[in-house]
């Protein structure tokens, strides 16, 4: 019976499976230990906290909901100041936590909080620079996060996420696959907020990446190369900055993007419209950049 267990003296690593499934686990307070194993906190349902202010690794799965998808542990509010890795679906099926303090996280595994679905905050470090695969697929309710400083975004990162209006990605670099999807059965939204997307460094847009914004009107990403199949699908753009590195786009890029009126680089800091830096054409969704001879 572990509901009044004493981890104040515990050092170091709390290993794998250490508590798993332990039911009468409620608190924990570990000031002193510095990483936990894998699943080692996994499926203890009646756990409401959690703290451990020299914390630096979590394990694959270590929160994660396993058994039986209808309990979950009663976590609602986690702070972790040293926190810098976390391993893969470390939080998964957490349905209770909603706000998550990360400040020096660097390292996020992939799943980490998958179908969070409580989740409404989140912060982390600048250094973090990679959100990877499903990282926070359908957390629906998801509203204010910051990943202006994250350079690649990786499969279905942020699906289902109901984004902002704008969406500021000054740093990315790359943006996988399915990453900013947008699915009205999964949010019970009839669309999506976001309007504009900041995106001076991407270089590279993922199948599907920001398919189905329906309200998506601008998009600047003047050092993009490769545009992927249906990766701009069924969205409302209607200018689209490109700029002559723009080497590719697949078929469909654009479909069902009637409003689309034109695409135009920046010079000086002076729009230039198609006409007058090359011609553009847009067939069957994709996109052909003709430069003048």
């Amino acid at each position: 019976y572990l509901s009044d267990f004493d981890f104040a003296d515990i050092t170091g690593k709390i290993g794998d499976d250490a508590f798993w499934a332990c039911t009468s686990l409620t608190e924990v307070n570990a000031p002193k230990i510095t990483e936990i194993g894998k699943y080692s906190f996994a499926d203890c349902v009646n756990l409401e906290s959690f703290s451990a202010a020299k914390l630096e690794k979590i394990g694959d799965g270590a929160f994660s909901t396993i058994t039986n998808v209808k309990q979950t542990n009663k976590i609602v509010n986690l702070s972790l100041p040293s926190l810098k890795e976390i391993g893969e679906g470390t939080f998964y099926l957490n349905k209770n936590l909603k706000n998550v303090n990360l400040p020096a996280l660097t390292e996020l595994g992939n799943h980490a909080f998958d179908n969070c679905t409580a989740l409404e905050s989140i912060t982390f470090s600048n250094d973090l620079k990679n959100v990877s695969d499903y990282a926070f697929f359908g957390c629906i309710s998801l509203k204010s996060f910051d990943v202006s400083h994250v350079t690649t975004f990786g499969e279905a990162a942020f699906y289902g996420v109901p984004l902002p209006k704008v969406l500021n990605l000054n740093a990315a670099e790359n943006v996988g696959r399915y990453a900013f999807y947008f699915d009205k059965d999964a949010t019970g939204l009839e669309s999506s907020a976001l309007e504009s997307v900041s995106a001076p460094n991407l270089t590279y847009v993922g199948i599907y990446a920001f398919y189905n914004n329906e309200n998506l009107k601008s998009v600047s990403a003047p050092k993009l190369t490769t545009i992927d199949k249906l990766a701009f699908a069924g969205t409302a753009i209607e200018e689209f900055e490109v700029g002559d590195a723009l080497t590719k786009v697949e078929l469909h890029a654009f479909q069902k993007c009637n409003s689309l009126k034109a695409f135009f680089v920046t010079v000086n800091g002076e729009k230039k419209y198609d006409g007058e830096f090359g011609t553009v054409k847009l067939v069957d969704g994709a996109l052909y950049l003709i430069q003048p001879d």
